[in-house]
């Protein structure tokens, strides 16, 4: 699945390749910085904390977040309860 902001640095290299516009150019046409171009995008961190989060869930309808926070705490994850809730809502 493709980002935004993957899909917005890849209108911005086929803007300054098929139309010769410079970087800064391209990038305000676009509207993104030339740093977010730049910089490659970071590995999402909690990608396996949303997956056992999703399935805990899913097996359990009825838990809510606290609930599945202490289960998840009990599994071993290191995480606090605002980050917790904030993938919940998430998902």
């Amino acid at each position: 699945m493709a980002t935004a902001g993957g899909v917005k640095r890849q209108m911005v290299a086929d803007m300054i390749a098929e139309h010769c516009l410079s970087q800064r150019r391209a990038c305000g046409l676009i509207g993104i910085t030339r740093r977010g171009f730049r910089r490659a995008p970071v590995e999402d961190r909690d990608r396996e904390l949303r997956q056992r989060l999703r399935a805990l869930a899913e097996q359990r309808r009825r838990w809510g977040c606290p609930m599945l926070y202490r289960v998840i705490r009990r599994e071993g994850f290191a995480v606090n309860h605002k980050r917790v809730e904030r993938l919940y809502r998430e998902e």
